[in-house]
């Protein structure tokens, strides 16, 4: 078993990496180019998702599983980026306003990911229990 698999396994579920965040508010918002703003955390285990600069740093090497999910406010045909430390390494994209995208990459200890759009689009805000956009990032293996 490699080091990194023990330090895994030894993880209790309360320890386990991860953050869901979301855009608070209600309505939507004009979301412009460039990094996508997840400026509220829903749920989180430690401190690893950043509200300034919308990033999600890895804490330990390993596989982590990256979920996002957007809704624009009119019928357009868009898609974002994956990125680890700025680079593009997969895309999510689709022909209507609502795309979403998994990928479980593996990360080194302090990579960052952050998540890119590439058009000004007016994005659902989340109303509660309404989470129109949103992303997940966790640590898996």
């Amino acid at each position: 078993m490699s080091s990194n698999a023990r330090k895994f396994a030894r993880l209790a579920p309360d320890q386990v990496p991860f953050a869901l965040v979301d855009f608070g508010g209600g309505g939507y918002t004009s979301v412009a180019a460039g990094v996508i703003p997840f400026d509220t955390i829903v749920q989180s285990n430690g401190s690893h998702y950043d509200t300034t600069n919308y990033r999600f740093t890895c804490p330990v090497a390993g596989i982590y599983a990256i979920t996002c999910s957007l809704l624009a406010q009119g019928s357009t045909n868009y898609g974002f980026d994956f990125r680890q430390n700025g680079t593009v390494i997969a895309k999510a994209y689709v022909q209507t306003r609502a795309p979403r995208g998994t990928l479980e990459y593996k990360f080194a200890a302090n990579d960052y990911i952050d998540l890119v759009v590439s058009t000004t689009l007016a994005q659902y805000l989340n109303n509660g229990a309404n989470r129109y956009a949103w992303a997940h990032y966790r640590l898996v293996g």
